[in-house]
């Protein structure tokens, strides 16, 4: 992945699924001399046992570019003490990008025209393939009634039991 605003730098980022958001390493975002934005309200970091992380709250976020194979992309990252990464990608970017990773390799690529036109071809015939082959019939659903029984609330009096015999108010 090459990220950068005014030089190309290459970096490795972790794909994270557990991580909400991408996060951004703070030497990265020196290095890269992006302009930092703070947060109007900081967020509290915890440890994966729910405990305050000792490097406390995340304060700032940037907005970062980066070139894949050809595309630009853009992407708000929070800036973070993440360890060893320079760049997180979490569950967010996983969902805008929805990548497509090959698990044995270790490869991802983004879904393209191409790969969108083939995968509607292969559903259409998979769909036209069960259609022709399954027939499928469910036994009779059983019907059930369920009785629940009102009670009024205990400082609420209670209905007149019979409402033809009570007098009328302009008797």
């Amino acid at each position: 992945m090459v990220i950068g605003v005014h030089q190309d730098i290459e970096t490795e980022a972790l794909i994270d699924s557990g991580a909400m958001a991408t996060y951004i390493h703070p030497r990265l975002v020196i290095k890269l001399r992006l302009p930092s934005v703070p947060l109007v309200r900081p967020i509290p970091v915890f440890n994966v046992d729910d405990t305050p992380n000792k490097k406390g709250t995340i304060s700032h976020a940037v907005a970062l570019r980066y070139r894949w194979k050809g595309t630009t992309k853009l992407v708000k990252a929070y800036v973070a003490e993440i360890g060893r990464q320079d760049l997180i990608l979490g569950h967010e970017w996983l969902q805008k990008e929805n990548p497509i990773i090959d698990w044995k390799t270790g490869e991802l690529e983004f879904e393209d025209q191409t790969y969108w036109a083939k995968r509607e071809q292969n559903e259409q015939l998979s769909k036209a393939e069960i259609l022709r082959t399954v027939k499928v019939e469910l036994p009779p659903a059983p019907v059930y009634r369920i009785r629940r029984q009102v009670e009024e609330p205990p400082d609420r009096p209670a209905a007149p039991k019979n409402p033809v015999n009570q007098p009328h108010l302009d008797e």
